[in-house]
């Protein structure tokens, strides 16, 4: 059996204030697994990104990429963050913002960050990839939000990452750019894992098989095409369903009693 490209075991993490954030975390992630994290806000979907790149610590518990320590992996991570900030007076066009994805190369040029033609090449191709090419040469600040979240995602990709992570991709996104992306998830799962956070359940259920609930616990879940009163709860609204009835295991899926305290 392939090993697992992320594994959280008895993971909890609380931040300063004592308040815990996550419980008892504990599921896997398969290599060319396509999974959406899913939950409302404060729930940790957040905090769960960062323990995996390993910008934060767990309190207790364990937490593994590729079998090994997070912080030592983070050269075959792609992420991108929820909310960005920047400062609009840096000078800096889309192209440079997508090569800060190449940086950590080895070599001299790795080291101080000059880029190669193949790095440039490979820049214009992620940027193809979210229909940005042709503001290559624009200033980032001159962007949209829609169009900033289309370059991070570029930048995402330029590290060829074996693990993607994206916290909200389509958020601020128009529905056609969303369905192009959508498609170019899938095309990407064929070779690596993603994992990414959305609201958005239509997006979710149409190109995922099973979906990370996240409510201070994480349950996993396969989806499917009806609503469900549990998604309900988490969102107040009428939304696609992940079904409670049925779990996932490493093992496949077994038939369960539904939890009303899952999240």
């Amino acid at each position: 059996m392939d090993e697992a490209i992320v594994r959280f075991q008895q993971v909890d993490f609380a931040y300063e204030n004592g308040v815990p954030v996550l419980e008892g975390i504990n599921f896997a992630i398969w290599p060319r697994e396509l999974v959406a994290m899913v939950g409302p806000n404060g729930g940790g979907k957040t905090t769960l990104l960062k323990l995996m790149t390993g910008m934060l610590h767990p309190s207790s518990g364990s937490v593994s990429l590729f079998g090994k320590n997070p912080a030592s992996v983070r050269s075959r991570i792609g992420y991108m963050p929820q909310y960005l900030h920047f400062d609009p007076d840096f000078p800096i066009t889309v192209e440079e913002v997508v090569l800060m994805g190449r940086l950590g190369r080895r070599g001299i040029r790795g080291f101080f960050g000059w880029p190669e033609k193949r790095d440039r090449m490979r820049a214009m191709d992620c940027l193809a990839h979210v229909e940005m090419e042709k503001l290559a040469s624009r200033p980032f600040s001159a962007l949209s939000g829609g169009q900033r979240q289309r370059v991070m995602i570029a930048r995402a990709l330029a590290c060829d990452p074996e693990l993607l992570l994206l916290d909200e991709p389509t958020a601020n996104v128009d529905s056609q750019t969303e369905s192009r992306f959508m498609a170019l998830l899938q095309e990407l799962s064929r070779e690596i894992t993603i994992l990414m956070v959305s609201h958005d359940m239509g997006f979710v259920s149409a190109i995922v098989k099973s979906v990370l609930c996240v409510n201070r616990r994480v349950v996993v879940h396969p989806t499917t095409e009806l609503t469900g009163m549990v998604i309900q709860d988490i969102y107040n609204c009428s939304m696609q369903m992940v079904r409670h009835d049925h779990r996932c295991t490493e093992k496949g899926h077994t038939h369960v009693i539904p939890d009303h305290d899952s999240p």
